[in-house]
């Protein structure tokens, strides 16, 4: 992955912002609603042949999953939990009182530690396991413990962290400015 720079997180910010807008109440009608449930249901639907597809043809394979049946699962039972952890930011002086748990802002973050620490913590098992599926591989008594997976892992965590160090890199670079 290339280095992430402000105008990445600024195309981030952007394609964040337009589902934030495309998501707001007032911007949305009936036809609105049903275009976009409409078009996910598609999505799902093809994935979902998709997936049908490859498990009929690797009946052995049990790892592929629906990525929007996770992201709903995800919300439910993991997203809503980080949320309930934070807590309510308001200012009676200038009448914000809507950064409840419930808020977008709280909803991206508790989002964004959650894929964060999964990744990490999937990666790093993986290192220290050697996960590996080639059978030809050197072998410790488990069915891992490869070098080649591992070190294959640690690349790959170490490219995923530093991707998250940029990041942050990046934005200690310009940050936000009091008004006066």
């Amino acid at each position: 992955m290339h280095r992430i720079v402000l105008k990445n997180i600024e195309e981030f910010y952007t394609c964040v912002e337009k589902q934030i807008d495309s998501s707001i109440a007032s911007n949305l009608d009936d036809q609105k609603v049903d275009q976009i449930y409409d078009d996910a249901i598609g999505r799902i639907n093809t994935r979902r042949g998709m997936v049908k597809k490859y498990l009929s043809e690797h009946p052995q394979e049990k790892s592929a999953m629906l990525p929007p049946i996770l992201s709903l699962l995800l919300d439910e039972n993991c997203v809503s939990k980080i949320t309930q952890a934070f807590e309510d930011r308001t200012s009676d002086e200038c009448d914000l009182a809507y950064y409840r748990f419930s808020s977008t802002e709280h909803f991206i973050w508790a989002w964004t530690l959650l894929i964060m620490s999964w990744m990490l913590r999937n990666l790093k098992a993986k290192v220290e396991a050697g996960s590996c599926y080639n059978q030809s591989h050197k072998r410790g008594e488990r069915d891992m413990l490869c070098p080649q997976g591992s070190k294959f892992h640690l690349d790959f965590y170490t490219e995923c962290l530093q991707s998250f160090e940029n990041v942050i890199e990046a934005i200690n670079l310009d940050p936000p400015k009091l008004v006066d």
